[in-house]
């Protein structure tokens, strides 16, 4: 038990610290979570601290005045550098803040050349993903937080909450957006682009998915098809917009009460869901293939709840196949139901 303790603090530390975590510490995190509502309280207040920390330390790394002036300082120590250093300040102080702070007086006549030459500092992407099977939570230099579903990524820019806060998504996240009048949260996916208006919200758009769509938990959000300009449309909190990637049409309804697919808690619910329903659920949940190759199988629907912190996909199976109904194999990472 005392190993296992030290394991979930270990991993508690690492997950505030910003790193991703392995599929394995993700779930065993999950199901420490799972054990009492005193873990999950324990989890929830700690991803809050972390939360505000990013925050807080973005809020330092991107105060460009501050950044400005202490590299004036610098550069007025140094007399040979100040015919330099002053020619170009209104455009210094343009730059985002990351590109002030570098400008220490070791670089500084790099630095002014790229200023006269009136260039933008050049960022790289930076990337985070969820394996198939695993879940991810990412929190952003803003402080803006990422729930990342199985099989999906997000990619940003190094520049992010400094030039911009644009993430290109693929797969299903939720968002909890920290607002910025100034600088819009947008998130693209491969069929649609979506703008924060205040809010948090869960955004799905797989590649193999017929539709693009947002379900809004509070605030408001823009939808509009990805590279179309009108055709968009708000979605507030309580609403569900899908958008049809073959018309790029966009529908607007109120969100179902109980989805049967809650992946944030790992509980599958469900109330009368075809057996092809359930089998892209246990798909994506579990980061396997299943396959219903049977018509009668196709036409079967189920009822019930389970926890894919405590349950294997071995026992999701077993309890549908008690039903006398269905029979299924395993081959590797596919699994047939007949």
């Amino acid at each position: 038990m005392e190993n296992k303790d030290q394991n979930i603090e270990s991993t508690i530390d690492k997950l505030n610290e910003g790193l991703l975590l392995t599929c394995e510490e993700r779930a065993e995190l999950d199901r420490w979570a799972a054990l009492s509502p005193d873990n999950a309280a324990r989890l929830h207040d700690e991803a809050e601290i972390t939360s505000a920390a990013h925050a807080a330390t973005a809020r330092r790394r991107f105060d460009a005045d501050a950044a400005f002036s202490r590299f004036l300082a610098r550069t007025r120590e140094n007399r040979s550098l100040q015919e330099v250093t002053l020619r170009p300040r209104r455009l210094l102080r343009r730059w985002a803040a990351a590109a002030a702070i570098v400008a220490a007086v070791a670089l500084t006549g790099a630095v002014a050349y790229e200023a006269g030459a009136g260039r933008r500092p050049a960022y790289g992407m930076l990337t985070a993903a969820a394996p198939s099977g695993s879940t991810a939570i990412v929190t952003l230099p803003d402080g803006t937080t990422v729930d990342l579903n199985s099989g999906s990524s997000i990619a940003y820019s190094q520049g992010f909450g400094i030039t911009d806060r644009d993430i290109r998504l693929n797969g299903q996240g939720h968002f909890t957006v920290r607002h910025d009048a100034a600088l819009p949260l947008r998130v693209t996916t491969a069929h649609a682009t979506v703008s924060d208006i205040g809010t948090a919200f869960d955004l799905r758009d797989y590649a193999d998915d017929s539709e693009a769509v947002v379900t809004v938990t509070e605030g408001a959000v823009n939808m509009a098809p990805a590279g179309v300009k009108g055709n968009r449309c708000d979605v507030r909190a309580g609403q569900t917009a899908r958008l049809d990637v073959a018309s790029g049409t966009i529908s607007v309804g109120k969100s179902a009460a109980d989805s049967p697919y809650q992946w944030r808690r790992a509980v599958v619910k469900l109330s009368g869901q075809s057996m092809t329903e359930i089998a892209d659920i246990l798909s994506r949940a579990y980061g396997v293939t299943v396959a219903v190759k049977s018509r009668r199988a196709e036409a079967l629907h189920f009822n019930g709840e389970f926890n894919l912190r405590v349950c294997s996909l071995t026992d999701v199976l077993e309890a549908l196949a008690a039903t006398n109904n269905i029979s299924y194999s395993v081959k590797g990472s596919l699994v047939e139901i007949r």
